[in-house]
């Protein structure tokens, strides 16, 4: 599936129901397959990518096939937003790096967290969004501050949050707050969010 998708986005700007900004678009990357890129300078601050799709509880998205839960981003605790098979865009494409080019501003923004030169990847860290335990996989960003590993914990390194501050998704956010109101919230947040 992944092999149609890369020949229909090739080169593309497609944007499904999602809003890429002009000036982005899919094709090949170093890390990760498909990656979106810059055609044009982008200013700090300046709105990249707003995801669209279908809201999914975790137990629906499990029962998803591989090629879309690929496209799958966590925006609560048990909710995803899912892109629909025929909404697939380039939107879909921003890989994950360590050391972003990109934030969130919300749950479903992306804005660019400094200038960016034609020709540069749009990335966000994943660990400022999913929070899913089951989450985990080798990261193969090339960044010099790598972690080599990015798990649904990733948010709670202490230096991530002193990084991205309010850069996180809403669900994130409320994690955090609550675990730096109450340390020991942490685990009991964790039981109440996963029963």
């Amino acid at each position: 599936m992944l092999g149609s998708l890369a020949a229909a986005l090739w080169g593309s700007r497609r944007s499904g129901v999602h809003y890429l900004a002009p000036g982005l678009v899919a094709r090949r990357s170093v890390s990760e397959g498909l990656g979106v890129f810059t055609t044009r300078p982008v200013v700090t601050g300046e709105v990249l990518c707003v995801w669209g799709g279908e809201i999914v509880p975790t137990s629906r998205l499990v029962d998803l096939p591989e090629g879309r839960r690929r496209f799958a981003v966590q925006v609560e605790d048990d909710l995803y937003l899912v892109t629909p098979l025929l909404g697939t865009g380039a939107a879909d494409l921003v890989n994950h790096s360590c050391d972003p080019s990109a934030l969130l501003s919300g749950a479903l923004t992306l804005v660019a967290r400094r200038d960016l030169a034609t020709g540069e990847e749009l990335t966000f860290d994943y660990g400022t969004s999913d929070s899913n335990p089951y989450l985990g996989f080798v990261c193969r960003c090339g960044a010099a501050g790598c972690r080599g590993r990015v798990t649904g914990d990733d948010w709670r390194d202490p230096e991530l949050q002193s990084r991205y501050g309010e850069a996180f998704a809403p669900h994130i956010l409320r994690r955090i707050r609550a675990e730096a109101h109450d340390p020991a919230q942490g685990s009991a947040w964790d039981s109440i969010t996963s029963g």
